[in-house]
């Protein structure tokens, strides 16, 4: 919308970053890197994706450098609420940046058009 002072912007919503995180995230991968990974690792990070259970589904890479990547399939119940602590905590273990998150297509609510302030009335 356009005004004297130039365009402006009206929200129809405004939610929290941890809100608008989980409400519009619609998946987290996990990229494992073989090179860097122990069992151990792989236990500690199982542990953390439990303890932040949610309705978001987790994919799972492992990459071989220079050689490629593979898919793991993943048990349906192993989904996560998508949160920083979740982040932070599987970076910790890992010790690099290893979550990615791909957001929901988002849709734009269809406005009620407002009556035009400035037009003549017609009787």
């Amino acid at each position: 919308q356009k005004d004297e002072r130039g365009p402006k912007i009206i929200a129809e919503d405004i939610d929290t970053l941890a809100a608008a995180r989980k409400k519009y995230t619609d998946s987290a991968r996990i990229k494992l890197q073989s090179n860097k990974l122990n069992r151990q690792q792989m236990e500690r990070v199982k542990k953390v994706l439990y303890q932040y259970h949610g309705p978001c589904p987790v994919l799972l890479t492992l990459h071989f450098p220079g050689k490629g990547e593979v898919d793991i399939d993943v048990i349906k119940d192993l989904t996560i609420t998508p949160c920083r602590e979740l982040t932070d905590s599987v970076e910790e273990i890992l010790n690099y940046k290893a979550i990615t998150f791909s957001r929901k297509p988002i849709v734009a609510k269809q406005r009620k058009k407002r009556w035009n302030k400035g037009a003549k009335q017609q009787n």
